[in-house]
């Protein structure tokens, strides 16, 4: 537990929170995906009590704990894209990568796939992942 508690202290993982909180705030999410957030969160007496049943709220959690920082990533990766393609620098603070993957190489192939998205392909892979119906 210790050992756990250490790593939810650096400093890393809470500029990623709070990188998480900006996202949350700005990124412009449909309600039902703020709705599944918020529903994460509950324990499971609380989500009994408002309605929310076991299938339904590992549904919310799954959104929170996986989807959610895909989308927090995706993001990180096509605003370091915009950047350099207006002349800039990548930025050297990428919160996501810093705690999740700074030693996984992962990173350069799946970045190299999403310069390839043009704004409109984007848009459709965050419907995709968020099962958001455009219509």
């Amino acid at each position: 537990v210790w050992a756990e508690c250490q790593f939810l202290l650096q400093q890393d993982t809470l500029d990623f929170i709070t990188q998480l909180l900006d996202y949350l705030q700005s990124s412009g999410l449909a309600d039902d995906c703020r709705w599944q957030y918020r529903t994460a969160l509950l324990c499971r007496e609380e989500a009994l009590a408002v309605e929310v049943y076991e299938d339904d709220l590992k549904l919310c959690r799954t959104a929170m704990f996986e989807t959610l920082p895909i989308l927090v990533y995706l993001d990180e990766v096509i605003r370091d894209l915009e950047n350099e393609r207006q002349g800039g620098q990548p930025n050297e603070l990428n919160r996501y990568r810093e705690v999740f993957c700074p030693k996984d190489l992962r990173h350069h192939s799946l970045r190299r796939d999403f310069s390839k998205f043009d704004a409109q392909r984007v848009e459709k892979f965050k419907t995709f992942l968020t099962g958001d119906d455009p219509h």
